[in-house]
């Protein structure tokens, strides 16, 4: 006898629904666990009919009468206390406004009882003290909250020691008094990383960091910031036999900025493996102004000037840079001259032993002109004593002409 083909098909499909429909009960079953009521009435937090103008806390515990979260209501609204059992045991409190922000104290403790965080909110946002600890006790993090903005922290590892520092013009809580210098006196400050290991020495007086010194594994620096004359320096150093090479130096202009921010350059220098220098840059204004540059064999490889001229657009400025170049001899080997990038006017060459052997002419470049590409006018040839042996004059079309 021959079955039906549809009829397996249909079978199976009632079984997938059946199964279907027993998730469905048991996931019923299983947001029924938990009960929730306000002075013994029963409520749904999801739905607003049932807390419609109510007034006290809501309670909601599990099937077995363990307590899962506690919410105040005021008038059908929440707000106030919300308390909350948190996984592993612990609970989390706060105060929370008519939007649902917190706005108050807030705090979370751990399953044992011990204050974890705690901290005040205003309408969602940090303000005042904000503090953590580690699951002993001690503190890992104290941050202090003002017009929207952390405005200092103080941050610890488990063993007490101090990982980072950030502190505000003035004192903001018990802990920064010795930390930041407010007590009267400079205070050096020993920062370490997660394996305890030494990495930074700070001095800190009156909320300021005076200076900043990174140190290596071997206990070497390998930077450090300062104030010298009035002025932040920047240092960089490698290691280096027995003892650290500066290799990098920037200064800055005087100002009130923090001692690790950048700024206005006065001067920026560089150096070589073995402590040689190889460049020095010094600023004015915030733009370069003049430079030198070394071979690692210390004679002196370029040297540069420049100058700058406000055009009529008020936002940019055409620049001029008069460059002389020597060789690792010491011997001058070329002197030129750039206007925004292009050879301007006159351009000499040297050779080895600096004796003039080229000099180029090219048009003036008309400073900040857009587009413009300056031409050699004139080369002339000289032989190795120096004397003039030949002028080549040139063309608009490329072509030169050989001057008797």
């Amino acid at each position: 006898m021959l079955r039906h083909p549809v009829r397996p098909r249909l079978a199976a499909t009632l079984r997938i629904a059946a199964a279907l429909l027993l998730t469905v009960i048991g996931s019923a079953d299983a947001w029924a666990i938990v009960r929730c009521q306000v002075d013994g009435r029963d409520v749904n937090p999801a739905n607003g009919n049932t807390t419609a103008g109510l007034t006290g806390l809501m309670v909601c515990r599990e099937a077995d009468g363990r307590l899962v979260r506690e919410r105040e209501l005021k008038n059908g609204v929440f707000m106030g206390l919300e308390r909350i059992q948190l996984p592993g045991g612990g609970v989390r409190e706060r105060q929370v406004n008519e939007r649902g922000n917190s706005d108050g104290p807030y705090s979370e403790r751990d399953a044992k009882g011990t204050l974890r965080i705690d901290g005040q909110y205003s309408n969602g946002a940090s303000i005042g003290l904000h503090r953590r600890f580690f699951d002993n006790g001690r503190p890992e993090r104290f941050a202090f909250f003002s017009d929207g903005r952390e405005q200092a922290v103080i941050e610890y590892h488990a063993d007490g020691s101090l990982r980072s520092l950030r502190c505000a013009a003035q004192s903001v809580m018990t802990e920064d008094r010795t930390l930041c210098g407010f007590d009267g006196r400079a205070q050096v400050n020993e920062v370490r990383d997660s394996r305890g290991r030494l990495a930074a020495r700070e001095t800190w007086q009156q909320g300021r960091l005076l200076e900043r010194t990174a140190l290596r594994e071997d206990g070497t620096p390998s930077g450090e910031q300062k104030v010298e004359d009035g002025r932040r320096v920047h240092r960089e150093f490698s290691p280096g036999d027995g003892k650290p090479v500066l290799r990098r130096e920037r200064v800055f202009e005087k100002d009130d900025a923090l001692l690790r921010a950048g700024g206005r350059l006065a001067a920026e220098r560089e150096w070589g493996p073995a402590g040689q220098p190889v460049r020095e840059t010094l600023f004015a204004d915030g733009l370069p102004v003049s430079e030198q540059l070394w071979y690692l064999n210390g004679q002196v490889r370029v040297r540069r000037l420049l100058e700058y001229l406000p055009l009529a657009d008020g936002r940019n400025r055409s620049t001029l840079l008069r460059e002389e170049s020597f060789s690792d001899g010491g011997t001058l080997s070329a002197r030129t001259t750039q206007r925004d990038g292009m050879l301007t006017g006159l351009q000499r060459y040297y050779d080895e032993r600096g004796v003039l052997r080229r000099e180029d002419l090219y048009t003036e470049a008309e400073p900040g002109r857009r587009g413009q590409r300056t031409r050699l006018l004139s080369r002339k040839s000289f032989d190795e004593k120096g004397t003039l042996v030949a002028e080549d004059e040139f063309f608009e079309d490329g072509s030169r002409k050989l001057k008797p």
